[in-house]
């Protein structure tokens, strides 16, 4: 929703305009992921290698323009690495081709990739989010390995059109906020590695702009565009 404004140069809708924010429901972690076959157990080891060898190893992604794919180049301005990107049509072939060996890490939703970081065929090596998080609090963030603001989990939110009556985003944020404070609807959230947020409609709006505002420098710098 953020970072299309900034990949596609012509839109049929502009989010910051024609939308209204009602809540942030829930929010992923993206992992930062490698083959067990690599030989690194930490951030700090996988920057060293790619520093040793420039330009040596991949990452695989979900596609271009997506959040695995800037994740991993910001990861790569912010550890002064050179890697190389092969985008995958979506997160299923990424971890193929980390598990047969033809990618060398990767940033991908913890819901791809925890059966087989738990099946001892891939290992987790951070999560790309500003603090840790609840369904992965083993894991280190990115940040504590001194990269800062690679925040890179997916949330998935409500939107109405722009315009709606205040009365109607209210009551479907109240609604919404409810619903999200079941047990039983967050033990299902849980099981697929999700994280409720239910912010406000304010709260969920400075999350999109600091959304753009955080990619615009890496899409920029990389000339990434899907048109």
């Amino acid at each position: 929703l953020g970072v299309n404004a900034l990949l596609f140069k012509k839109m049929p809708y502009d989010p910051a305009k024609d939308l209204d924010l009602v809540s942030i429901a829930a929010t992923q972690p993206s992992v930062l992921v490698v083959p067990s076959t690599l030989g690194v157990s930490s951030t700090d080891e996988l920057i060293a290698l790619m520093k040793k060898n420039p330009g040596k190893y991949n990452y695989a992604s979900m596609g271009a323009g997506t959040i695995s794919h800037l994740a991993m180049e910001s990861l790569a301005a912010k550890s002064g690495t050179t890697i190389v990107h092969v985008p995958y049509a979506g997160s299923g072939p990424a971890v193929t081709a980390l598990l047969a060996g033809n990618a060398d890490v990767a940033v991908l939703p913890a819901a791809a990739v925890m059966p087989q970081v738990k099946a001892g065929k891939v290992k987790a090596l951070a999560v790309a989010t500003a603090k840790r998080s609840p369904s992965l609090p083993e894991l280190p963030t990115l940040a504590e390995a001194g990269l800062k603001d690679i925040q890179a989990d997916a949330w998935m939110g409500f939107v109405v059109p722009a315009k709606t009556p205040d009365a109607v985003v209210r009551r479907l944020h109240g609604e919404l906020v409810q619903i999200l404070a079941d047990p039983e609807v967050r033990d299902k959230l849980r099981l697929q590695y999700m994280d409720v947020v239910a912010d406000t409609p304010a709260e969920a709006r400075a999350v999109l702009a600091a959304d753009i505002e955080r990619w615009r420098p890496i899409i920029q710098k990389n000339n990434i565009t899907l048109d």
